[in-house]
């Protein structure tokens, strides 16, 4: 079984995530998302380094939610800010896409440290949306 998968955010991270994904047999990217222009509308494969098209187009933030039900996305490996009040509303389009969600912000480790009412609420709104 093919675990799909979207990578949110293409920077250094980003892209080094994407290019692992790319290279498991278990895992299908369908699709990405990213906020800097210059990378939206271009190819995933061009973007990343991997030399070759790989048919994915990077998206707009701003398209997240509906791509990602679109895609039938079972997780979102997210790698944008560390810190939970700049990423949130990028984990709500996530939750309500009803996709499970990594993340490499270190804030998310323990949330409810720095930002206990940001985090009480992706709790709430993950449970009801039955994702993780």
């Amino acid at each position: 079984m093919l675990v799909k998968v979207a990578v949110y955010g293409l920077g250094p991270i980003g892209m080094l995530i994407a290019r692992k994904v790319l290279e498991r047999k278990s895992l299908e990217l369908v699709a990405a998302f990213e906020v800097d222009d210059s990378k939206i509308g271009r190819d995933v494969g061009e973007v990343i380094g991997v030399n070759s098209r790989i048919g994915i187009t990077v998206s707009r933030e701003s398209e997240a939610a509906e791509i990602l039900r679109r895609s039938g996305a079972d997780i979102v490996l997210h790698a944008t800010s560390s810190h939970l009040d700049k990423i949130y509303p990028q984990i709500v389009k996530c939750i309500e896409a009803g996709t499970d969600l990594i993340s490499t912000s270190e804030t998310l480790a323990n949330p409810w440290y720095r930002y206990p009412k940001l985090a009480s609420e992706i709790d709430r709104m993950a449970r009801e949306n039955d994702v993780s």
